[in-house]
């Protein structure tokens, strides 16, 4: 009975042990990080007002791209009448830009070149095609007035977000669930080898009389 008792103790505390060891898997858990890219637009060139004369040279406003950045603007003139001529727009890189300028050709050729609709607001989306400078011009060389104007531009950036996960730490809570259910079985043999020993007969001494020979034996001399 005792070798019983002391095996169904040890499973109890195996079971105690193993609880132990679950409760802190599930209240350390394990933490993963993994990265996202997220597109999020951003302003490139906040809205900037200004006036176009023909007497004036162009307006222009410059920005530092990556290779495939978007752009999405607006370029608006108020009060416009197209009657009175047109009004350019150039996206130009630097080598177009001083060209351009110098007038050598005075065509020389641009990214993009648009002259202003009768509504007097372009809007637009232009993607880099390589890293490097470009610059928006406005040109109101033929318009035979002067206009007030307006721009702005907004890019779509590439941001890396961090993410963290938290997951339960099954490899401790697979090891806590071994142990208790060892510690079970322990326990259960424990104790049915400590009943089997409770049940099994004994010999009473008191059964027999003290003094009476054994059955058969022949009396002795008196």
């Amino acid at each position: 009975m005792k070798g019983g008792i002391i095996i169904a103790i040890v499973g109890i505390i195996l079971i105690a042990i193993g609880a132990g060891l679950a409760s802190y898997g599930y209240v350390t858990p394990i933490k993963s990080q993994s990265t996202v890219d997220n597109s999020v637009s951003q302003p490139l060139i906040s809205r900037v007002t200004f006036t176009l004369q023909a007497t004036q040279p162009p307006w222009v406003l410059s920005a530092q791209l990556k290779q495939g950045q978007v752009v999405n603007g607006i370029f608006g003139l108020t009060n416009f009448t197209s009657s009175q001529g047109p009004v350019f727009f150039y996206i130009q890189n630097e080598t177009q830009l001083v060209n351009w300028g110098k007038c050598s050709p005075c065509a020389w050729p641009t990214l993009v070149n648009k002259s202003s609709p009768s509504t007097g607001i372009y809007t637009f989306s232009w993607t880099a095609p390589a890293a490097g400078a470009y610059y928006f011009t406005f040109d109101p060389e033929y318009y035979n007035a002067t206009v007030p104007a307006y721009f702005d531009a907004n890019t779509t950036n590439v941001v890396p977000t961090t993410i963290t996960t938290t997951s339960a730490n099954t490899n401790v809570i697979y090891v806590a669930i071994g142990i208790a259910i060892f510690g079970a079985v322990l326990a259960g043999v424990g104790l049915v080898m400590g009943s089997s020993s409770s049940m099994s007969p004994r010999k009473d001494p008191k059964s027999q009389p003290s003094g009476s020979a054994p059955s058969g034996a022949e009396p002795g001399p008196r």
